[in-house]
């Protein structure tokens, strides 16, 4: 589900769901990750996709980005980002439309909101409360139930397996030894597809992993410009 999603994505970038704009930032890529997923989008396009939508995040909580700039931003990224792939691997004409669809309803048509979001300090009230749930009694064993007759569990019992049934050796054509049945192909190896996954999960940490650095750095850059802006006022008043 997606809960068991997003605990997944915060294990691979080394990051705690429980800070709430991380919780908020998790549950934007998983989406993101979840709607490639749907449009049948292969590992390379996904990352396009995903390191697209990462730096137009980026780009959004920066506060001298208007929103025609937040859009150029986009555009610009996405014609860079498909002509970077390889011919085989860049995004269709159907795939342009659902993204840049996509991304004007999650993240380009509400850049006020992600930047209140990133950037504002917030809040954080929590209360706990106790409830009685009163749990309903256990049902009977099954083994108190009436069992099966006798003699049908004797039918079962001396009932020959079918494999066994099947597994009679057939005579040869020729008058030969009798023929061992084949035994099943073991199942073709996955791990072209393991590998592919395993380097879209690095690639995803690694982009994670510095987005969250620079939006660190870009916060705290912010918060110490106000308390300087703050102290400056402070000191004209204690002088007047």
């Amino acid at each position: 589900n997606d809960e068991a999603g997003v605990v997944v994505l915060a294990r691979i970038a080394d990051l705690n769901p429980e800070e709430p704009r991380i919780a908020i930032w998790l549950d934007f890529m998983y989406q993101s990750l979840h709607f490639a997923k749907g449009q049948a989008l292969s590992a390379a396009k996904a990352l396009a996709l995903f390191t697209l939508l990462n730096q137009t995040h980026e780009h959004a909580v920066d506060a001298s980005v208007s929103k025609a700039e937040l859009f150029s931003f986009f555009a610009d990224t996405l014609l860079s980002k498909t002509k970077s792939m390889a011919l085989a691997d860049r995004f269709t004409l159907q795939e342009v439309e659902a993204i840049t669809k996509y991304a004007q309803t999650v993240l380009l048509n509400h850049m006020l909101l992600i930047r209140l979001v990133f950037t504002q300090p917030q809040t954080v009230r929590r209360s706990e409360a106790e409830y009685f749930v009163q749990q309903p009694a256990a049902p009977p064993p099954l083994s108190a139930s009436i069992g099966e007759p006798p003699d049908e569990q004797e039918t079962e019992e001396g009932a020959p397996c079918g494999n066994e049934t099947e597994a009679e050796a057939i005579p040869q054509e020729n008058g030969g030894p009798l023929a061992a049945s084949p035994e099943a192909a073991p199942c073709e190896s996955e791990g072209t597809t393991s590998g592919s996954n395993s380097e879209l999960t690095d690639a995803i940490g690694e982009a994670m992993a510095s987005y969250m650095s620079q939006l660190k750095q870009q916060m705290t850059a912010e918060y110490e410009a106000r308390e300087a802006k703050l102290r400056e006022r402070i000191e004209k008043l204690e002088k007047k």
